[in-house]
């Protein structure tokens, strides 16, 4: 019986090689990766979890996981919160002492102009240079650039 494990081992082990060396070589004639474009900077903080958070159309999300808002708040018609909890009933000027409610004055999710869940980054770089959308900034260029 040993002498056949042999026969049978051999041409695997052989093709195994063949393989292995075949995939090696086209690993080294590989193209070189793509230079970044200039708003992959942009994009990579701009589309942070953290930031699509507020980027949202109905309501805001939290922590990196982007969980639905708790407790539940709405867009409200000025992007404040509904009238009866306005995002300004947790989110004071500061953060808090304890760091666990972010606070800047005047919080509010971003207008609607400016959503970005579920866009891609040229569609969020072409938003964010169209002055229709972005508060009325000029910024040069409006042909994408990603």
């Amino acid at each position: 019986m040993r002498a056949v494990v042999p026969f049978v081992v051999v041409p695997f082990v052989v093709l195994l090689l063949v393989v292995l060396a075949l995939a090696g070589g086209r690993r080294s004639e590989a193209a070189p990766a793509a230079a970044p474009e200039p708003f992959d900077p942009i994009a990579s903080v701009v589309m942070h979890p953290r930031c699509i958070n507020c980027h949202q159309v109905e309501s805001p999300r939290q922590t990196d996981e982007k969980i639905v808002h708790q407790p539940l708040v709405v867009r409200g018609a000025d992007d404040h919160g509904a009238p009866t909890q306005p995002c300004q009933t947790c989110h004071q000027a500061t953060n808090t002492a304890d760091g666990f409610v972010p606070g800047v004055a005047n919080w509010r999710l971003a207008p609607l102009s400016m959503l970005w869940e579920g866009k891609t980054k040229a569609e969020i770089c072409e938003q964010m240079k169209d002055p229709e959308r972005n508060g009325g900034r000029r910024t040069g260029k409006t042909s994408s650039s990603t």
